[in-house]
């Protein structure tokens, strides 16, 4: 065949393959969107409805009529604890004021009478007992008075920290009669019980002194408080606890009640919730159905448009079929390779300017494995690189660490050489102060 009519039947051929390759690509991007459109569809088919415990409902009922009721006789109980409280509070506060002054009274009027009768000795023991002796020069004239006089100084103090720490413990009982009445009626009132404790215990230690030193009995109206505050404390036990609510046989009928509406109530909610996730799970299944639908109907398009691709392109490669190339040789690539050497003179026939296509082709697999080599050979270099650096690093890391540990050394021994000359300079300072001492 003349070379112009292989040229004209090449270029018959390059045209049929220049209409073939964009229907191949265009069919080729239907087919992924086909795939991507049976994926999500299967997604769509697997998803399941999920019961929603929280659905909303409409005109959702109350279920807490029995907390309000309970509500209701927690409340009622609780102030009727805090009239018997109040109630069985105020004999009670009123009788540890009595105690109080009857307390004081044990405790002073023996101090009293010793002041009536003149009867000052105990103090002068009490005196003789501390090692305390009146000797104040604004006093130093009074000569025999000074004994008297000290004797009513210790009296007048002995009197005073009694009485505080009576009135301290007074204040310990009553604050722990509150305290008391407050575990079984909460919040019934303020206790300080702990500061008045303390307060009773550090002014009780020095009355105690008094009172071991003077007169004895007064030890009495401690004790008669402490009895009393027991005694006290022991009543306010029997008052209603307020925490445990006991409800009347009206009241108790009423939480039945409640309980059985806020049960009846459940129970509708229940139905209504489930009845609302009923009408969910439908709607979400009539969605999903038409979603379903929807992506059946994009699958089938993009079926019957890949077909007719399909049909196209079969027959444009029946056109493409030619007794002049092999099948391995009708292709774009090749052909439009051919026309070039036969259009440009580089070929006069077929055969020679398939010889120089199988030579291009060579030459392309030759730079191609060229390329393979160089990349190679790069990564090489490049990982060689790295393994310097790496080497080069765990160098650099050992002088440091060699460097830190020889620095570290000399520290030290700076610190212990430091540490000999201080003492050494102790010593000689020592010696030094030894040899003044002599001398002096």
């Amino acid at each position: 065949m003349e070379k112009q009519e292989v040229i004209k039947v090449l270029r018959e051929k390059l045209t049929l393959w220049n209409k073939i390759i964009p229907l191949m690509t265009k069919a080729a991007t239907l087919a992924l969107q086909k795939g991507q459109a049976i994926d999500q569809r299967a997604k769509e088919a697997a998803k399941r409805y999920t019961n929603n415990p929280d659905i909303k409902i409409k005109e959702e009922l109350p279920v807490d009529h029995a907390a309000s009721v309970q509500s209701d006789i927690d409340y009622r109980h609780l102030q009727e604890c805090t009239k018997i409280a109040k109630k069985k509070f105020k004999p009670l506060h009123a009788l540890l004021t009595v105690v109080l002054l009857v307390a004081l009274a044990i405790s002073l009027v023996p101090h009293i009478l010793n002041f009536i009768n003149g009867q000052m000795d105990c103090y002068s023991k009490f005196a003789a007992m501390l090692g305390f002796q009146f000797n104040s020069e604004a006093f130093k004239d009074l000569g025999a008075n000074a004994e008297q006089i000290t004797g009513i100084f210790l009296a007048v103090f002995s009197m005073v920290v009694q009485s505080a720490a009576i009135f301290f413990a007074h204040m310990a009982a009553k604050a722990s009669l509150k305290n008391k009445v407050s575990q079984r009626v909460p919040r019934f009132a303020r206790s300080l019980r702990g500061l008045w404790i303390a307060l009773s215990i550090v002014i009780g230690v020095i009355a105690l002194v008094t009172w071991i030193g003077t007169e004895p009995i007064g030890l009495a109206g401690i004790a008669f408080i402490i009895l009393m505050s027991l005694i006290f404390n022991a009543s306010a036990g029997r008052i209603p606890d307020a925490t445990r609510s006991y409800p009347t046989t009206e009241e108790r009928k009423q939480l039945e009640a409640a309980r059985i509406q806020d049960a009846q109530n459940q129970v509708a909610n229940d139905q209504a919730r489930s009845a609302a996730n009923d009408k969910a799970k439908k709607k979400f299944q009539d969605m999903q159905k038409q979603t379903l639908r929807d992506y059946d109907a994009q699958i089938d398009a993009y079926e019957k448009e890949i077909d007719a691709l399909t049909d196209e392109i079969a027959a444009l490669r029946k056109q493409v079929d030619t007794e002049l190339l092999s099948d391995k040789d009708n292709n774009y690539n090749t052909i439009e390779m051919l026309l070039n050497y036969l259009e440009n003179g580089r070929a006069d026939t077929l055969k020679e300017a398939l010889y120089m296509v199988d030579m291009a082709r060579e030459r392309e697999r030759d730079r191609e494995t060229q390329r393979e080599i160089a990349r190679m050979q790069a990564e090489t270099d490049r990982y060689m690189a790295e393994l310097k650096r790496d080497e080069d690093r765990r160098f650099n890391n050992e002088l440091l660490s060699q460097q830190r540990a020889h620095n570290e050394r000399v520290q030290r021994e700076q610190s212990r050489h430091n540490a000999e000359v201080e003492a050494h300079n102790r010593e000689v300072e020592k010696e030094l102060e030894r040899i003044k001492n002599e001398y002096k």
